[in-house]
């Protein structure tokens, strides 16, 4: 006599897999460019349609050989844009899109229709192939989206032949108190690669102010160092760097034919530079005694000092109005410097400073940089010329 059990089914765990999915351009191009010139689109999907696929490549993670691969796509729902829920743009056979083509794989989405530039399409696929493991439907969704670029012949851009940010250095620019230190800034407006003819473009030049881009105005002409004609700007300025630390200018063009433009037609037509007036950090001093090396009890021998400016080991002559020289005696270790000159040299007699031998003088140059120039005003505050409308200039050191 035999005893039988109930019976218990087998639990078979199956571990996910995991696919690689796309939708796969077999022919054509998912992106275009529109010439607005010819009004031909490239390429020309009514000519070379576009041939989308889904794939999806499959690893099984407990390495079964039929399953491992790409797959069989089963089913393919195919939409112009994201699926809405009442199918209201799912894609059928029409005048621009085909699915399954004569000739084309089955499921495949072969598409004629060009790209409006301004309107992208996305196009969506949800589609499906068979785990052969569980024998069931795996579902995926992926997109497309297609695009076209436009190409206009005429799209201006504006160049300057200043970079987009430099440093002038006041040691290596000018030698010459009474130049004006003019940075010339050119402008030029194109259309496509070819540039546009003076005679068609118009420029306006702008200066940043608290973080915003506005008109030059007349009082601040000074520095720019550049005449209008009949109230335009020309397409080249001079900036007198003379007067400024920092500052950022732009230049707006506009192409324009038959009446000048009074105010630019579009900001994005332009290009700025920023420009910075610092004298160098690698400068130092050193000074030398000239005269009255050796010195008498008596401290009545005049003595001589120099002082040299160097950048980098290079010295640096005929730039003096850059630097203040201020001569410094400390007389004794316990008493504070007492002024006794300045320029780049000096001499003195010691005894008449009230110096004597066991006083333990020293002597150095504290060396005052170059901090700008500003244009004089009068008690009002109207700039001051000379006969010949020049600025009246004056320059200080920090």
């Amino acid at each position: 006599m035999a005893i039988k059990s109930k019976q218990k089914q087998i639990q078979v765990h199956v571990d996910p897999i995991s696919f690689l999915a796309d939708l796969a351009v077999l022919s054509g191009n998912a992106a275009q460019t529109y010439n607005k010139d010819s009004d031909e689109y490239e390429p020309d999907r009514a000519v070379v349609p576009l041939l989308l696929m889904p794939y999806a490549n499959v690893h099984d993670p407990e390495e079964e050989k039929t399953m491992s691969g790409p797959q069989v796509i089963t089913g393919v729902e195919w939409y112009e844009g994201a699926p809405k829920a009442d199918g209201s743009n799912r894609i059928v056979d029409n005048e621009f899109y085909k699915i399954s083509d004569i000739g084309a794989p089955a499921f495949s989405l072969k598409s004629k229709k060009n790209v409006d530039p301004n309107t992208p399409i996305e196009i969506h696929a949800i589609f499906t192939f068979t785990d052969k493991r569980t024998n069931r439907e795996v579902k995926v969704e992926r997109s497309k989206t297609l695009y076209t670029a436009l190409y206009d012949s005429k799209n201006y851009s504006l160049k300057l032949n200043q970079p987009k940010q430099f440093t002038i250095d006041p040691v290596r620019l000018t030698t010459n108190l009474d130049e004006k230190w003019l940075i010339p800034i050119t402008a030029q407006l194109y259309s496509g690669k070819e540039p546009v003819a003076d005679t068609n473009a118009a420029y306006f030049w702008q200066m940043m102010d608290n973080g915003l881009w506005r008109d030059i105005n007349p009082a601040e002409e000074f520095f720019i160092d550049t005449d209008k004609v009949a109230g335009k700007w020309p397409k080249t300025i001079y900036v007198d760097a003379r007067f400024i630390t920092t500052i950022a200018i732009r230049c707006v063009g506009t192409y324009y034919d038959g009446t000048y433009p009074v105010s630019p037609t579009n900001e994005e037509t332009s290009a700025a530079t920023a420009i910075k007036v610092e004298m160098p950090p690698t400068l130092q001093a050193e000074i030398i005694q000239t005269k009255g090396v050796k010195q008498s009890s008596t401290m009545k021998t005049p003595v001589g000092f120099e002082c040299k400016i160097y950048d980098n080991k290079t010295l640096i002559e005929g730039r003096d109005f850059l630097f203040d020289f201020v001569w410094l005696c400390k007389p004794s270790s316990v008493l504070p410097d007492i002024e006794i000159g300045r320029g780049r040299t000096i001499e003195f007699t010691p005894a008449k400073l009230g110096l004597t031998a066991t006083s333990l003088a020293s002597v150095r140059c504290k060396v005052l940089l170059y901090k700008g120039f500003y244009a004089l005003t009068d008690s009002d505050g109207a700039y001051l010329t000379d006969s010949d409308g020049t600025f009246l200039v004056a320059y200080e050191h920090s």
